[in-house]
């Protein structure tokens, strides 16, 4: 995806006044938990239950590549402050130097569409962020919405759309000469996602490594979670549970888990 040029909105620097209206960011502190600590034991009826849907989800992520216009956004935010950033590590604006500035930054970006037009398009939709900035570099947290936000899938240049809700961690404070894509990213995204003349509803935490890894979070109930994942080192497909890690395939619906006895669905 080409570089974006997208001025971001300090809506406040140093500190926020109480007339600024800053949206919260989302509590995802239950979903990092989950992630770090699955406490299903996860066996045949549960797979049963859930590989379909696990499999429909991979489906439409694989296909939209619903989290990369997003990520591309906060990416470029953080490319403008690398560029307005000196060597002491001050934010200068207007020749002004801010020393480990922190304050909240808004963005409204144009989605980039499904033509190879470079002028933006408002028809192409749009997506709104919100984000933190603390000691000169980016918080853990960005929220915001995406409003029919039109792209093309990278790899097969699908006519995609994302429509709703989302919020990504990535971690600690990040250095702002840091890429956001070597970080481990955490997302929940509610709403539409879209690809050709289809529309696929998600509700959903998914969570992407630098090796390649995706994890999608199976919630059971409101304290009950395990993680499905595509990818990475180990496994081409496999299970985190409260047992451990291993390896499953959901085209065979079969798993074989750390005891290595074999269960399928």
């Amino acid at each position: 995806m080409k570089r974006l040029s997208l001025p971001f909105v300090l809506l406040c620097l140093c500190g926020c006044a109480p007339s600024v209206d800053v949206p919260p960011a989302p509590d995802l502190q239950d979903l990092l938990d989950a992630y770090e600590h699955p406490n299903v034991n996860v066996r045949g009826e549960i797979m049963s239950e859930w590989g379909d849907e696990i499999e429909e989800v991979f489906a439409a992520l694989d296909r939209t590549e619903g989290f990369d216009e997003i990520l591309e956004v906060i990416i470029s935010v953080q490319e403008e402050l690398d560029e307005t950033t000196d060597e002491q590590g001050n934010l200068v604006l207007d020749g002004v130097a801010f020393p480990d500035p922190n304050g909240a930054i808004t963005i409204n970006y144009v989605c980039t569409g499904w033509g190879d037009t470079e002028t933006a398009d408002p028809a192409n939709g749009t997506i709104e962020l919100t984000m933190t900035l603390e000691g000169g570099s980016l918080g853990p947290i960005v929220w915001g919405t995406a409003d029919q936000c039109r792209y093309l899938s990278v790899v097969d240049e699908v006519k995609s759309f994302f429509d709703g809700n989302v919020a990504v961690h990535f971690g600690d404070f990040v250095p702002v000469s840091e890429s956001v894509r070597k970080l481990l990213i955490t997302f929940l995204l509610t709403g539409d996602l879209g690809f050709d003349d289809e529309r696929f509803r998600i509700n959903q935490s998914i969570r992407l490594a630098e090796t390649g890894r995706l994890d999608i979070l199976v919630q059971l109930g409101e304290k009950e979670a395990f993680i499905f994942f595509f990818g990475g080192e180990s496994f081409a497909q496999g299970v985190k549970d409260a047992t451990g890690s291993f390896g499953c395939s959901l085209r065979d619906r079969e798993c074989t888990n750390t005891s290595g006895s074999t269960f399928s669905w």
